[in-house]
C-alpha cells in the first residue's frame, strides 16, 4: 500500500429509504426508536440541512447514482427501469 492510499479516508455511504427527518430517533423522533441508525449517526456524519429537488424515490435515487437531475438522467417518474 502506498502512502497516498494509506492517507485516503474510508467512506461508507448508507442511505435509508422512506425516512423523513421525524422518522429517526437520532433526529429527535419520540415515536420511532432507531438505536442502530442512532449509533451509526453518533459515530459518523448526519446531514442536518439537506433538501431534495425530487422527492420521488426512483428519480432521487437516479440523481444520487449519476449526479444529474432527472431531466438529464431521464428517470422522471417512479415507472420504468433506470438502466434501460
Amino acid at each position: 500500500m502506498t502512502q497516498a492510499q494509506a492517507e485516503r479516508p474510508n467512506v461508507i455511504f448508507i442511505m435509508t429509504d422512506d425516512h423523513g427527518k421525524g422518522a429517526l430517533s437520532c433526529y429527535g423522533s419520540q415515536i420511532n426508536k432507531t438505536p442502530n441508525l442512532d449509533r451509526l449517526a453518533d459515530g459518523g456524519l448526519k446531514l442536518n440541512h439537506c433538501f431534495v429537488t425530487t422527492s420521488l424515490c426512483a428519480p432521487s435515487r437516479a440523481s444520487m447514482l449519476t449526479g444529474t437531475y432527472p431531466h438529464i438522467n431521464r428517470q422522471v417518474d417512479i415507472g420504468g427501469n433506470f438502466f434501460d
